[in-house]
C-alpha cells in the first residue's frame, strides 16, 4: 500500500487558462438631468422624502436620484433648504 495519492482524473494547469471573450459595448441613453429637475429633487429630499418615493416621481431610478445628489454635490442645498422650512414652520406657531 502506498501513500503517495495518484487522481484519476487527469487535470492540467493550461486548462484553467483565460481565453479571449469578445465584449460588447452597447452605449447607453443619456438622460441628462435638468436644473428644474435638480430644483424639484432639492425640494423633495428636503421635505424628508426617500429616492425611492422621489424616483417615480421625476421619472428617475432612486439610484439615479441618490447619484445626482452626490454627483452635482446637492447634499449641502437640501440640507440648508430643510433648516429653512423647518424654521418657517417654527416662525408660524408663534
Amino acid at each position: 500500500m502506498s501513500l503517495i495519492f495518484k487522481p484519476k482524473i487527469k487535470f492540467s494547469f493550461g486548462a484553467g487558462k483565460l481565453s479571449s471573450v469578445k465584449t460588447k459595448n452597447v452605449p447607453r441613453e443619456l438622460n441628462p438631468w435638468t436644473n428644474k429637475e435638480l430644483n424639484k429633487l432639492v425640494e423633495l429630499k428636503a421635505l424628508g422624502l426617500t429616492y425611492t418615493a422621489i424616483g417615480p416621481m421625476l421619472n428617475r431610478s432612486p439610484n439615479s436620484c441618490g447619484v445626482a445628489i452626490s454627483d452635482k454635490n446637492l447634499i449641502s442645498k437640501y440640507k440648508k433648504r430643510r433648516l429653512e422650512l423647518i424654521a418657517e414652520v417654527m416662525r408660524d406657531k408663534d
